[in-house]
């Protein structure tokens, strides 16, 4: 059984502040995630876009971010559960807990912080009969181990950096692999593309666009796939040993929903006066998986969290020690393996915002209510935004992607005659990857809200 001070669920950048805090404090950590490597939904859906909010960084990269972080938490060693999602949590006597995963894994925990973001990342399914049925028999959703795959048939869905970046990966491991996407441009990285591209031409990998994956036959295991080529009758019966579809993940709370937490709107309830501690004592909630009266959903808010989590968390396992806070300009970093560092200092810059004129624009939710809502001009705000403000759509359900057409989850029909800005090449590539699409379809993020919107009227696409 895996023992730690504190047991961290979710290693987004969350998760793996909240390492470096508690280390300072000499707390030992533990992180579980159910993707296969760290940085949450940083490493996953967004590596290579530039976040602007970090203090002390005017720009990074998402995946820099992850990797820095990485790095101010190496000497504190944390331990890692990776690719296992916290199923069951239990009490003990002593007010300690045990959590144990979907794989059976124990951990044994003084406190536990739940830094899961908007929930365990599970992937999204492509819409092919009897697909379930396949899953741990040639199906996988994510790749943990590429050994598993040396010297097979490998088969390969979707256009993103993760499909690209596997493809890659898997032609030097793979006896065949096969790139299945539904359109003949990629909206993965530039160099990506071109790697691809260049293996197909030296016939290192198959290409089959634009096409689906519309079957998949064999007995125990396995071993065809039914690939349905546009512009052509009869679909091209395909061999293989695998078939890994990587259509992106989505956010789902899971099991922890049933730990008898406060839940409100898919987000855990906790005391944002004090520590972010749950309604149950020793079990705190730290970032985008949290909500209280004034929740902000920014990186650098779930710091903020992290660290007062981590100062209540010291003084619950340790009640007769009294910590004497100094700053790590003062006493540097050092590490439970005896180096020490000095840490630089970050500077806020904060921008006033004011206020302007409004217009207003109907709003038809999924459950097919109307809204007439006002929205601000001068804001800088887009349509997916103003959904979220007046909470038209379930938490965690629209804005998956923080705004930047990596994920269809704010999709929309525009039902009146309103001439908007034009499509961008990343909002079209991501609506000819997603369900439910209409001719008017657009994505919420990528529709800035202005004053020649007075009177818009749109309906919210089906949750994907």
């Amino acid at each position: 059984m895996i023992k730690t001070d504190i047991l961290i669920i979710g290693a987004g950048p969350t998760g793996l502040f909240a390492v470096f805090e508690a280390g300072l404090l000499q707390l030992k950590c533990h992180i579980i995630d159910a993707l296969p490597m760290p940085g949450g939904q940083l490493s996953e859906l967004y590596p290579k876009k530039p976040i602007y909010d970090i203090p002390g960084f005017p720009e990074v990269l998402a995946g820099d971010l992850v990797n820095n972080l990485m790095e101010q938490i190496k000497p504190f060693s944390p331990g890692f559960t990776l690719g296992e999602r916290a199923e069951k949590i239990e009490k003990q006597s002593d007010g300690s807990f045990i959590v144990t995963t979907d794989k059976g894994t124990a951990h044994h925990t003084k406190v536990v912080a739940i830094a899961g973001g908007l929930g365990s990342f599970e992937p999204k399914k492509p819409p092919i009969e009897g697909i379930e049925s396949w899953e741990d028999k040639g199906v996988s959703y994510m790749i943990k181990d590429p050994e598993i795959y040396r010297n097979k048939k490998v088969l390969i869905a979707g256009g993103g950096d993760s499909a690209l970046d596997w493809t890659i990966f898997l032609a030097d491991v793979a006896s065949e692999v096969t790139l299945v996407h539904r359109r003949s441009e990629f909206r993965g990285a530039l160099d990506s593309v071109e790697k691809v591209q260049a293996l197909k031409n030296s016939a290192k990998i198959n290409l089959i666009t634009p096409a689906e994956v519309i079957g998949l036959a064999g007995d125990t295991q396995l071993n065809k796939a039914f690939i349905q080529k546009v512009g052509e009758e009869a679909p091209i019966e395909l061999s293989v040993d695998a078939f890994i579809p990587l259509f992106g993940l989505s956010p789902k709370l899971g099991p922890i929903g049933a730990w008898g937490l406060e839940i409100e709107k898919n987000a855990i309830v906790v005391d944002n006066t004090l520590d972010y501690m749950t309604n149950i004592p020793g079990v705190y909630a730290i970032g985008d998986v949290n909500t209280y009266p004034g929740k902000l959903k920014l990186i650098l808010c779930g710091f903020h969290e992290a660290t007062l989590m981590c100062q209540s968390a010291y003084s619950r396992i340790f009640p007769d020690k009294r910590y004497v806070m100094k700053y790590t300009t003062v006493r540097g970093v050092t590490g439970f393996d005896g180096t020490k560092k000095e840490a630089p200092k970050a500077v806020v810059k904060k921008n006033r915002v004011s206020m302007a004129q409004d217009i207003e624009v109907t709003i038809v939710d999924r459950a097919g209510h109307s809204h007439t809502v006002t929205a601000p001009i001068d804001m800088n705000m887009n349509l997916m935004e103003l959904v979220r403000s007046y909470e038209l759509a379930p938490e965690g359900t629209i804005g998956i992607c923080g705004g930047m057409a990596m994920c269809a989850s704010c999709q929309c029909y525009i039902n009146s005659p309103h001439d908007l800005n034009p499509m961008s090449e990343e909002e079209e590539a991501m609506l000819s990857e997603a369900f439910h699409v209409q001719d008017n379809s657009r994505l919420g993020c990528q529709l800035p809200i202005t004053a020649a919107m007075e009177g818009l009227e749109v309906t919210l696409a089906p949750e994907e």
